[in-house]
């Protein structure tokens, strides 16, 4: 597993000579939008390179890295975020910094967050600022993106079903597509707590393998973010196992957190990794990337077997100590 996070690790390094080579020589235009290094869209790097600066916290705290080490990875994986234009930058990047360090919560790591984490976390939310305004002048900064309004003109739209065409992506915003997909599978009440079924909304690289239930959902913008998607295809039940298996999986990292061996600074780092995938399913539609989501259930559901089996062992011990013998 060591030997997997660090080939993790490596991708995340070279995404950033990547990132630097596609926006000052591949790609002329005033927009991040397409630096997104080997992944598929800008807002996938900055998801990936952000669970990549949690699990980082994570080894950093354990102390499994150095100080130098620790600014030096967290510093390449950071630049690319800041220099694509992905606004949620500056929501997600707290919680891969401010989780992990939550829960741990030693004396030696209140030292870090007052010595390292929150001056760290601050200097990356003023570099990304100062990174953003320099690179795209001629929009207005991130922070005024949030403070002035913009964020919910470009969130929220209004859309309704009657008026939206699916000939433009701008017509349907991200809140819009989770509203109108509850409105759409609300007329029937079987529809909505199950939804169309897995497949029957979803766009596929043939129309053969497409449903009945894809051009609506295309035109209602479903595409747009996980809680859409979710939905429309497995309906409000499945929203709701959904966001179950993201608690558990939660739940699997805090108690491994402690753990002495190296599935402890994996599972701390996992813990804000976990917290960055439920706040993404309002905003992307994270199920449908599969460079996002293979590592992710593959390490979840290592993480799901290593607290099992801690479970088992701590309840054999429990059995088995001598005060239970004694008595």
């Amino acid at each position: 597993m060591q030997s997997q996070l660090k080939l993790l690790l490596v991708f995340a390094i070279l995404q950033l000579p990547l990132a630097l080579y596609q926006r000052f020589f591949e790609y002329h235009i005033a927009s991040g939008d397409y630096i997104a290094g080997t992944l598929t869209a800008a807002p996938m790097l900055s998801i990936y390179l952000i669970g990549v600066i949690a699990v980082i916290m994570g080894y950093y705290l354990k102390k499994q890295l150095t100080v130098k080490t620790f600014m030096l990875l967290v510093t390449i994986a950071f630049i690319p975020t800041a220099i694509n234009e992905t606004k949620a930058t500056v929501i997600l990047l707290p919680l891969a910094i401010l989780v992990p360090t939550l829960f741990q919560v030693g004396r030696e790591s209140r030292i870090k967050i007052l010595v390292t984490v929150i001056p760290l976390g601050l200097l990356m939310i003023v570099g990304y600022q100062y990174i953003y305004k320099g690179l795209y002048t001629g929009r207005s900064d991130v922070l005024s993106f949030y403070t002035s309004g913009k964020a919910q003109d470009y969130l929220y739209k209004g859309a309704q079903a009657q008026d939206v065409t699916g000939k433009s992506e701008s017509e349907v915003g991200r809140i819009d597509s989770i509203i109108l997909a509850y409105k759409e599978n609300s007329r029937d009440l079987f529809r909505l707590i199950w939804g169309v079924g897995i497949g029957n909304a979803a766009v596929s690289f043939s129309r053969k393998f497409q449903g009945k239930y894809v051009d609506e959902y295309l035109r209602l913008g479903g595409k747009k973010t996980g809680l859409s998607h979710f939905i429309w295809e497995i309906g409000l039940l499945g929203v709701a196992h959904i966001l179950w298996f993201l608690l558990l999986v939660f739940l699997d990292a805090l108690a491994l957190r402690k753990g002495k061996d190296a599935v402890g600074p994996l599972a701390l780092g996992w813990l804000g990794v976990t917290a960055i995938f439920l706040i993404s399913l309002p905003y992307q539609n994270l199920i449908t990337k599969n460079e996002l989501i293979y590592p992710f259930s593959y390490l979840s559901g290592f993480l799901a077997a290593r607290a099992y089996i801690f479970a088992r062992v701590s309840r054999n011990a429990e059995t088995f100590s001598p005060a239970t013998v004694a008595n």
